[in-house]
């Protein structure tokens, strides 16, 4: 399988969707992320078990859909060091082959089918939000989360959707941040 991806887009997607890599994961394999190439684009998820990054992008061309597991942190240096806009990828049996104009670099890969795949939620609500708004809330509400071993529910941000509104709050147990905005979506 070969795909042609563009540097740019794979590493702002490899740097993304990375972002849960090596956060207190029990498993081996969610030190690295999975890659998903499709026909019209490809994606990097990483997990640490409960919560998932996923990272969308463009690829120029592929001959197939597959799907790999690799270490992101070495792929992104081996991807840096090139000085091609364009990169073309191929997967063989457990290695990940780049192709550059002195030649080939080669890493190990693992079959996607030993990282976990994302639970779905069958009675769930998809909430959309703009980005912009959900880095202010973090950035603001940071400030208000406690650092406390023995409550560790104050040491998390409260993301609710209810009565027309979408909001989010934190507190340390002495400062409370809350901050809404209206929406049409579901309860």
């Amino acid at each position: 399988m070969q795909t042609t991806i563009i540097k740019k887009n794979f590493i702002e997607a490899l740097t993304i969707g990375s972002a849960m890599v090596g956060n207190g994961s029990v498993l081996p394999i969610l030190d690295n992320v999975k890659i998903d190439i499709k026909l019209d684009g490809f994606s990097v998820q990483s997990s640490n078990g409960e919560n998932w990054v996923i990272k969308k992008s463009e690829i120029v061309s592929t001959d197939g859909e597959y799907s790999f597991v690799v270490d992101a942190g070495v792929l992104v240096k081996v991807l840096k060091s090139l000085i091609e806009e364009e990169v073309t990828i191929c997967v063989d049996n457990s290695r990940l082959i780049i192709e550059h104009f002195k030649g080939v670099i080669e890493m190990p890969i693992s079959s996607s089918d030993l990282f976990p795949n994302q639970q779905s939620i069958s009675d769930g609500v998809e909430l959309v939000l703009d980005v912009d708004t959900l880095s202010t809330w973090v950035d603001m509400a940071s400030a208000f989360v406690a650092n406390d071993d023995l409550r560790p529910v104050m040491c998390g941000m409260y993301l609710y959707g209810r009565d027309g509104k979408l909001g989010m709050c934190a507190s340390d147990g002495t400062k409370l941040f809350h901050d809404s905005i209206s929406y049409d979506g579901e309860d």
